[in-house]
Protein backbone atom coordinates (compact mmCIF):
# COMPACT_ATOMS: atom_id res chain seq x y z
CA UNK A 1 0.00 0.00 0.00
CA UNK A 2 1.34 3.30 -0.88
CA UNK A 3 2.13 6.04 1.37
CA UNK A 4 -0.84 8.10 0.49
CA UNK A 5 -3.19 5.41 0.68
CA UNK A 6 -1.99 4.58 4.54
CA UNK A 7 -2.58 7.89 5.14
CA UNK A 8 -6.08 8.41 3.32
CA UNK A 9 -7.08 5.37 5.29
CA UNK A 10 -5.79 6.63 8.44
CA UNK A 11 -7.33 10.04 8.32
CA UNK A 12 -10.73 8.15 7.38
CA UNK A 13 -10.50 5.67 10.75
CA UNK A 14 -9.78 8.98 12.37
CA UNK A 15 -12.81 11.10 11.19
CA UNK A 16 -14.75 7.57 11.72
CA UNK A 17 -14.09 7.61 15.23
CA UNK A 18 -14.66 11.32 16.02
CA UNK A 19 -18.39 11.14 13.85
CA UNK A 20 -19.05 8.09 16.62
CA UNK A 21 -18.00 10.08 19.61
CA UNK A 22 -19.86 12.64 18.26
CA UNK A 23 -23.17 10.37 17.31
CA UNK A 24 -22.82 8.71 21.07
CA UNK A 25 -22.77 12.22 22.94
CA UNK A 26 -25.54 13.51 21.42
CA UNK A 27 -27.61 10.03 22.09
CA UNK A 28 -26.49 11.16 25.89
CA UNK A 29 -29.27 14.11 25.74
CA UNK A 30 -32.42 13.65 27.50
CA UNK A 31 -33.98 16.44 25.55
CA UNK A 32 -35.70 13.64 23.02
CA UNK A 33 -38.25 10.68 22.84
CA UNK A 34 -37.88 7.51 25.16
CA UNK A 35 -38.02 4.29 22.83
CA UNK A 36 -36.36 1.51 20.77
CA UNK A 37 -34.99 3.52 17.93
CA UNK A 38 -32.77 2.30 14.42
CA UNK A 39 -30.23 5.98 13.25
CA UNK A 40 -27.36 5.86 11.16
CA UNK A 41 -23.58 7.16 11.50
CA UNK A 42 -22.92 9.02 8.69
CA UNK A 43 -21.04 12.65 7.89
CA UNK A 44 -20.45 12.29 3.72
CA UNK A 45 -22.51 13.56 1.18
CA UNK A 46 -26.19 14.32 0.24
CA UNK A 47 -26.33 10.87 -1.55
CA UNK A 48 -24.24 8.99 0.73
CA UNK A 49 -26.87 9.95 3.77
CA UNK A 50 -29.97 9.29 1.72
CA UNK A 51 -28.38 5.72 1.03
CA UNK A 52 -27.71 5.29 5.39
CA UNK A 53 -31.04 6.90 5.91
CA UNK A 54 -32.95 4.18 3.62
CA UNK A 55 -31.00 1.40 5.10
CA UNK A 56 -31.63 2.52 8.71
CA UNK A 57 -35.39 2.92 7.87
CA UNK A 58 -35.81 -0.44 6.55
CA UNK A 59 -34.16 -1.95 9.60
CA UNK A 60 -36.70 0.30 12.00
CA UNK A 61 -39.50 -1.29 10.03
CA UNK A 62 -38.21 -4.94 10.02
CA UNK A 63 -37.19 -4.40 13.55
CA UNK A 64 -40.06 -3.35 15.14
CA UNK A 65 -38.04 0.52 16.07
CA UNK A 66 -38.40 3.99 15.49
CA UNK A 67 -36.39 6.35 13.25
CA UNK A 68 -34.25 8.51 14.19
CA UNK A 69 -32.59 10.84 12.37
CA UNK A 70 -28.38 11.48 12.63
CA UNK A 71 -28.07 14.20 10.15
CA UNK A 72 -25.30 17.24 10.86
CA UNK A 73 -23.72 20.03 8.57
CA UNK A 74 -20.53 19.40 7.64
CA UNK A 75 -18.36 20.26 4.51
CA UNK A 76 -19.78 17.39 2.95
CA UNK A 77 -23.16 18.27 3.10
CA UNK A 78 -23.44 21.57 4.48
CA UNK A 79 -27.47 21.15 5.17
CA UNK A 80 -29.42 19.70 7.71
CA UNK A 81 -32.12 17.66 7.56
CA UNK A 82 -34.62 20.11 8.11
CA UNK A 83 -33.31 22.34 5.35
CA UNK A 84 -34.21 19.59 2.70
CA UNK A 85 -37.39 17.89 4.34
CA UNK A 86 -40.49 17.75 6.26
CA UNK A 87 -39.78 17.06 10.09
CA UNK A 88 -41.21 13.15 10.14
CA UNK A 89 -38.82 11.75 12.40
CA UNK A 90 -37.27 12.77 15.98
CA UNK A 91 -33.71 14.03 15.62
CA UNK A 92 -32.75 13.53 19.41
CA UNK A 93 -33.08 10.99 22.44
CA UNK A 94 -32.11 9.61 25.95
CA UNK A 95 -30.64 5.81 25.31
CA UNK A 96 -29.00 3.84 28.44
CA UNK A 97 -27.13 1.48 26.24
CA UNK A 98 -26.19 1.82 22.15
CA UNK A 99 -25.16 -0.25 20.29
CA UNK A 100 -22.65 0.68 16.48
CA UNK A 101 -23.32 -2.02 13.65
CA UNK A 102 -20.51 -1.79 10.85
CA UNK A 103 -22.34 -1.89 7.37
CA UNK A 104 -19.19 -2.47 5.49
CA UNK A 105 -18.75 -5.78 7.58
CA UNK A 106 -22.34 -6.50 8.12
CA UNK A 107 -23.67 -5.83 4.51
CA UNK A 108 -27.83 -6.53 4.09
CA UNK A 109 -27.83 -8.86 6.45
CA UNK A 110 -27.37 -6.86 9.28
CA UNK A 111 -30.43 -4.60 7.69
CA UNK A 112 -32.94 -7.24 6.22
CA UNK A 113 -32.66 -9.89 9.10
CA UNK A 114 -32.33 -7.95 12.08
CA UNK A 115 -32.14 -9.36 15.23
CA UNK A 116 -33.53 -9.27 18.54
CA UNK A 117 -31.37 -6.63 20.45
CA UNK A 118 -31.77 -4.86 24.15
CA UNK A 119 -30.28 -1.48 22.82
CA UNK A 120 -32.18 1.38 23.16
CA UNK A 121 -30.54 2.45 19.76
CA UNK A 122 -28.89 0.67 17.01
CA UNK A 123 -27.06 2.96 14.90
CA UNK A 124 -25.58 2.06 11.66
CA UNK A 125 -22.33 2.72 10.48
CA UNK A 126 -23.06 3.47 6.90
CA UNK A 127 -20.74 6.01 5.80
CA UNK A 128 -19.67 4.78 2.24
CA UNK A 129 -21.56 1.18 2.52
CA UNK A 130 -23.14 0.14 -1.09
CA UNK A 131 -27.20 -0.09 -0.84
CA UNK A 132 -27.36 -3.66 -2.74
CA UNK A 133 -31.54 -3.26 -3.92
CA UNK A 134 -30.35 -6.53 -5.96
CA UNK A 135 -30.76 -8.73 -3.12
CA UNK A 136 -34.13 -7.46 -1.25
CA UNK A 137 -36.90 -9.87 -1.20
CA UNK A 138 -39.95 -8.55 -1.95
CA UNK A 139 -41.11 -7.15 1.74
CA UNK A 140 -37.97 -5.40 1.86
CA UNK A 141 -38.59 -4.03 -1.27
CA UNK A 142 -41.96 -2.64 0.13
CA UNK A 143 -40.38 -1.12 3.32
CA UNK A 144 -37.73 0.40 0.79
CA UNK A 145 -40.92 2.71 -1.22
CA UNK A 146 -41.83 2.93 2.10
CA UNK A 147 -38.60 4.30 3.41
CA UNK A 148 -38.63 6.56 0.19
CA UNK A 149 -42.51 8.31 0.58
CA UNK A 150 -41.60 9.25 4.30
CA UNK A 151 -38.81 11.69 2.71
CA UNK A 152 -41.03 14.62 2.01
CA UNK A 153 -39.21 17.18 -0.10
CA UNK A 154 -40.05 21.04 2.05
CA UNK A 155 -42.83 22.86 -0.46
CA UNK A 156 -39.99 25.14 -1.87
CA UNK A 157 -37.88 22.09 -3.02
CA UNK A 158 -40.57 20.32 -4.59
CA UNK A 159 -41.79 23.23 -5.96
CA UNK A 160 -38.58 23.68 -7.86
CA UNK A 161 -38.45 19.77 -8.79
CA UNK A 162 -41.65 20.45 -10.21
CA UNK A 163 -40.84 23.38 -12.73
CA UNK A 164 -37.96 21.93 -13.81
CA UNK A 165 -39.80 18.65 -14.68
CA UNK A 166 -42.40 20.47 -16.34
CA UNK A 167 -39.70 21.95 -18.83
CA UNK A 168 -38.75 18.55 -20.14
CA UNK A 169 -39.82 18.21 -23.74
CA UNK A 170 -41.08 15.38 -23.98
CA UNK A 171 -39.14 11.82 -22.85
CA UNK A 172 -35.95 12.39 -21.41
CA UNK A 173 -33.20 9.99 -20.16
CA UNK A 174 -31.50 11.92 -17.32
CA UNK A 175 -27.28 12.02 -17.45
CA UNK A 176 -24.71 13.06 -14.20
CA UNK A 177 -21.64 14.14 -15.02
CA UNK A 178 -19.51 14.09 -11.66
CA UNK A 179 -16.46 16.15 -11.85
CA UNK A 180 -15.70 18.67 -9.43
CA UNK A 181 -14.39 15.75 -6.71
CA UNK A 182 -13.52 13.47 -9.20
CA UNK A 183 -11.39 16.15 -10.72
CA UNK A 184 -9.45 16.63 -7.46
CA UNK A 185 -8.67 12.75 -7.15
CA UNK A 186 -7.56 12.68 -10.88
CA UNK A 187 -10.53 9.87 -11.76
CA UNK A 188 -12.73 11.51 -14.33
CA UNK A 189 -14.34 9.60 -16.59
CA UNK A 190 -13.58 11.00 -20.47
CA UNK A 191 -16.69 12.26 -21.75
CA UNK A 192 -16.13 10.07 -24.72
CA UNK A 193 -17.48 7.41 -22.57
CA UNK A 194 -21.01 9.46 -21.52
CA UNK A 195 -21.77 10.25 -25.28
CA UNK A 196 -21.63 6.55 -26.12
CA UNK A 197 -23.20 5.02 -22.57
CA UNK A 198 -26.13 7.95 -23.98
CA UNK A 199 -26.06 6.29 -27.77
CA UNK A 200 -26.89 2.45 -26.43
CA UNK A 201 -29.69 3.96 -23.92
CA UNK A 202 -31.13 5.73 -26.66
CA UNK A 203 -30.52 3.07 -29.39
CA UNK A 204 -32.37 0.36 -26.46
CA UNK A 205 -35.42 3.25 -26.26
CA UNK A 206 -36.01 3.20 -29.53
CA UNK A 207 -34.52 6.86 -31.04
CA UNK A 208 -33.49 10.25 -29.62
CA UNK A 209 -34.77 11.84 -26.59
CA UNK A 210 -34.30 14.90 -24.61
CA UNK A 211 -31.81 14.56 -22.31
CA UNK A 212 -31.45 16.51 -18.59
CA UNK A 213 -28.04 16.98 -17.71
CA UNK A 214 -27.06 17.49 -14.23
CA UNK A 215 -22.86 18.48 -13.69
CA UNK A 216 -20.47 20.39 -11.74
CA UNK A 217 -18.38 20.70 -15.10
CA UNK A 218 -17.68 23.63 -16.63
CA UNK A 219 -18.65 24.47 -20.45
CA UNK A 220 -15.68 23.92 -21.92
CA UNK A 221 -15.09 20.62 -20.12
CA UNK A 222 -18.86 19.71 -20.89
CA UNK A 223 -18.84 20.97 -24.51
CA UNK A 224 -18.14 17.69 -26.44
CA UNK A 225 -21.06 16.18 -24.64
CA UNK A 226 -23.42 19.41 -25.54
CA UNK A 227 -22.61 19.28 -29.22
CA UNK A 228 -24.14 16.05 -29.62
CA UNK A 229 -27.46 15.66 -27.48
CA UNK A 230 -29.74 18.22 -27.02
CA UNK A 231 -29.79 18.87 -22.90
CA UNK A 232 -31.59 21.13 -20.50
CA UNK A 233 -29.09 22.05 -18.07
CA UNK A 234 -29.43 23.34 -14.28
CA UNK A 235 -25.61 24.88 -13.84
CA UNK A 236 -25.41 25.22 -9.98
CA UNK A 237 -25.46 28.48 -8.50
CA UNK A 238 -24.35 27.47 -5.02
CA UNK A 239 -21.46 25.87 -3.44
CA UNK A 240 -22.38 22.46 -2.59
CA UNK A 241 -21.17 23.17 1.24
CA UNK A 242 -23.92 25.30 1.48
CA UNK A 243 -27.44 25.25 2.61
CA UNK A 244 -28.51 26.22 -0.65
CA UNK A 245 -26.27 24.30 -2.69
CA UNK A 246 -27.49 20.86 -0.91
CA UNK A 247 -31.26 22.37 -2.14
CA UNK A 248 -29.99 22.60 -5.31
CA UNK A 249 -28.59 19.38 -5.53
CA UNK A 250 -31.83 17.70 -4.23
CA UNK A 251 -33.61 19.37 -7.09
CA UNK A 252 -31.18 17.93 -9.45
CA UNK A 253 -31.60 14.81 -7.70
CA UNK A 254 -35.37 14.53 -7.90
CA UNK A 255 -35.86 15.96 -11.00
CA UNK A 256 -33.24 13.43 -12.84
CA UNK A 257 -36.08 10.51 -10.67
CA UNK A 258 -38.64 11.74 -13.18
CA UNK A 259 -36.96 11.15 -16.03
CA UNK A 260 -37.48 7.73 -18.12
CA UNK A 261 -33.56 6.25 -17.87
CA UNK A 262 -30.75 7.82 -15.48
CA UNK A 263 -27.37 7.41 -17.00
CA UNK A 264 -24.65 8.21 -14.38
CA UNK A 265 -20.66 8.62 -13.39
CA UNK A 266 -19.69 5.40 -11.69
CA UNK A 267 -19.22 4.99 -7.89
CA UNK A 268 -21.51 8.05 -7.62
CA UNK A 269 -24.58 7.70 -4.89
CA UNK A 270 -25.68 10.80 -6.37
CA UNK A 271 -27.61 9.20 -9.19
CA UNK A 272 -27.66 5.75 -8.00
CA UNK A 273 -30.62 7.53 -5.09
CA UNK A 274 -31.98 9.36 -8.39
CA UNK A 275 -32.44 6.15 -9.82
CA UNK A 276 -33.98 4.64 -6.69
CA UNK A 277 -36.18 7.36 -6.06
CA UNK A 278 -37.77 7.31 -9.30
CA UNK A 279 -37.88 3.85 -9.65
CA UNK A 280 -36.25 3.81 -13.21
CA UNK A 281 -33.48 2.21 -14.87
CA UNK A 282 -29.58 3.44 -14.11
CA UNK A 283 -26.98 2.73 -16.61
CA UNK A 284 -23.01 3.34 -15.47
CA UNK A 285 -20.88 4.68 -17.91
Amino acid sequence: MSLLKTLRHGLQGARRRWDERLLLSSMRRADGPKGKFATYLCMAGLGNRLQAHLCAHIYAMGAGRKMLVKWAANHHCGAEFHDLFEPAFPTAGLFASRRIVRLAEHRNAALFAPEADPSDVVAFDSTYCPFDIESLEKAQVERLRQAIQSLRPLGEVQAQVDDTVRRFEGPTIGIHIRMGDYRQLGCLVPMERYIQALRRVEEKLDGKHHCFLVSDGTPDELAPFLKEFTCTWRRPRFARQSPDGVREALVDMLALAATHHVVGTPGSSFNKMAALFGNVPRTEV
